[in-house]
């Protein structure tokens, strides 16, 4: 799909594929798991239109291969980028993983985005949530008190309804037990039986 679109371009379009226009085919790519396609466009892109590979080309690559499990590739295209690998290039990787289950690979990852962004309480949840996969209960305890200690909150489990023309926002951590008591009671109100 990818390469028909930039057939369809490079025949009706006098204005050549961009920056832009390249990572949008590297993450169709990603997103469809065509591995040799984005190989491919990975490189076509410098070598036939002159548009360099940035951040954001290395992280569909990376994406791409972590998704289909090639996490040692992955690694090895992160280790030659011409650049330092930014949080969401590694975080890419962390998370496939977490999916395929290569803890030691994981965990090297893990530490280095977390040393990136100390901050984000997303990363700790990743690594935590890739040691509770694995069973190893100590090292998401260790995370959690690393997180507690930073101070590092988790963002709060939020959903959205809409009764009677009003939204209402239910937060995990505002008592969400009686607020949910008191929605059922109104979406009971609310519904209408059915008859066939």
């Amino acid at each position: 799909m990818p390469l028909n679109f930039l057939r369809k371009w490079r025949k009706k379009s006098s204005v050549p594929p961009d920056y832009i226009t390249f990572v949008n085919v590297l993450s169709a790519c990603a997103h469809s798991g065509l591995v040799e396609e984005g190989r491919y466009f990975f490189s076509y892109m410098s070598k036939v239109y002159g548009v360099e590979p940035g951040m954001e080309h290395y992280g569909c690559l990376v994406d791409l291969l972590g998704r289909t499990g090639l996490l040692e590739e992955a690694r090895k295209v992160i280790d030659e980028m011409p650049m330092r690998a930014d949080v969401g290039v590694l975080g890419a990787l962390l998370g496939a993983c977490r999916i395929h289950g290569n803890i030691d690979l994981g965990e090297e990852i893990g530490r280095q985005v977390i040393e990136l962004e100390p901050t984000n309480s997303g990363l700790y949840v990743l690594l935590a949530n890739l040691y509770a996969r694995a069973g190893r209960w100590e090292d998401v305890a260790n995370i959690r008190k690393l997180m507690n200690d930073r101070g590092v909150k988790k963002a709060p489990g939020c959903s959205a309804i809409d009764l009677e023309g009003a939204v209402n926002e239910l937060l995990l951590e505002e008592g969400l037990i009686p607020k949910l008591k008191r929605y059922m009671l109104k979406l009971k109100k609310c519904w209408i039986p059915l008859e066939l």
